[in-house]
């Protein structure tokens, strides 16, 4: 069995960017594939090395235990055994252009093997003909440089392209991108801003779009037992996230929910800007309304039926929140307003939630967590 340590996967949004982090839940939006008996999913405080590259140090748990106030969250795959491989991904298939990355780390050489552990991003097309296709773009230790080396291959070990060493590095950003007509694997140093570029490509196939359907997993290959791999700033976007019926209500959703965050920094700006936070909401209910329009009009053909019902669901009862948020808001009175702010918040996760549910996910309990999973590339 596949142990997860009270953690599963919600949204939240920060930033105008819309994260899937680690909350106490019952439930596991991500349950497409699992493999992997030997490996805990939780969320972690990720402690890098004093010095740059590599090394020795406690275990993770204990870094974990004392680490400072400028530690970050990140989604922690540990290998309570050796571990061959193990993944997560989401349920649906999604289709079309898309790109996808995240940010890879280690903060000990505990449970690594030079040249074989590394952590991944895989591109995985099981309806792919002649056969099935797995291709993963991933971050393996490597001793000689006191860092990681980014490699592309698939399941079986075949290696593609021409491997990029990052000497000194305890963390990388992978990326996989379809694009027209390439299909472009690529790493770079994680930089402070996630958007400032600077990708090299690992490997390029030159190939259009397939009709079959794709899912991204990241996860972890041949860690030793205690090894653990860190992931953040998982990000996804394209042109059918979800499903090709699901995706145009994600957006809609995302649209909703940043507007619904523009309206509140506006309500608890000094002096509120009133006004402004108004038309923000007028644009989040334009937004719900339409997504609520779309779900209702495929909500039967879509590849997670039970899940997209969940949706559904949720977002017909808050039609009438949002209108009465900005009712408070139209007041013109800042008392009235200002008590809008955490309904809000109410407001936001349940449109998050059902955003989940159009992934293949069951919609957990949202809660503020560290940015982790974003629907949008910076």
């Amino acid at each position: 069995m596949l142990q997860i340590t009270r953690c599963c996967w919600s949204l939240a949004i920060a930033g105008g960017m819309i994260f899937l982090s680690a909350c106490e839940s019952r439930l596991d939006p991500l349950m497409a594939e699992i493999r992997g008996a030997a490996t805990k999913i939780s969320l972690m405080l990720f402690v890098p090395p004093a010095a740059p590259g590599l090394h020795v140090a406690g275990s993770s748990a204990l870094q974990a235990a004392t680490a400072g106030s400028g530690s970050t969250k990140r989604v922690a795959m540990k290998a309570i055994k050796d571990v061959d491989v193990s993944f997560r991904t989401f349920r649906n298939e999604s289709f079309g252009k898309f790109t996808g990355q995240v940010t890879v780390a280690f903060n000990s050489l505990v449970g690594l093997t030079d040249g074989q552990s590394l952590g991944f991003l895989e591109f995985r097309q099981p309806k792919f003909r002649p056969t099935p296709r797995r291709i993963f773009v991933g971050a393996v230790y490597d001793a000689s440089i006191t860092g990681l080396r980014a490699v592309v291959a698939d399941e079986d070990g075949n290696a593609f392209g021409t491997p990029i060493p990052f000497s000194n590095a305890h963390e990388v950003d992978l990326r996989i991108e379809q694009t027209a007509t390439q299909l472009i694997f690529s790493a770079r140093a994680t930089p402070a801003d996630q958007s400032s570029g600077g990708w090299q490509p690992v490997h390029t196939i030159d190939e259009a779009p397939a009709s079959a359907g794709f899912h991204l997993h990241i996860g972890i290959r041949k860690l030793k037992k205690l090894g653990v791999a860190f992931f953040s700033n998982f990000a996804l976007d394209g042109d059918a996230i979800g499903g090709t019926l699901e995706y145009p209500v994600i957006v809609e959703l995302r649209a909703a929910v940043e507007a619904i965050r523009a309206a509140q920094a506006k309500i608890v700006a000094v002096p509120a800007n009133l006004p402004g936070a108004s038309g923000d909401l007028a644009a989040a209910i334009t937004a719900h309304d339409n997504a609520l329009a779309k779900l209702q009009n495929d909500v039967f053909r879509m590849q997670t039926l039970l899940f997209a019902r969940e949706a559904q669901s949720s977002l017909q009862k808050l039609t009438d929140d949002l209108a009465a948020a900005k009712t408070a808001v139209d007041s013109g009175t800042p008392s009235k307003a200002a008590a809008q702010v955490a309904k809000l918040n109410t407001v936001a996760g349940a449109e998050l939630a059902a955003m989940a549910n159009l992934l293949g996910c069951a919609a957990p309990n949202l809660k503020t967590a560290p940015a982790l999973f974003s629907l949008r590339i910076p």
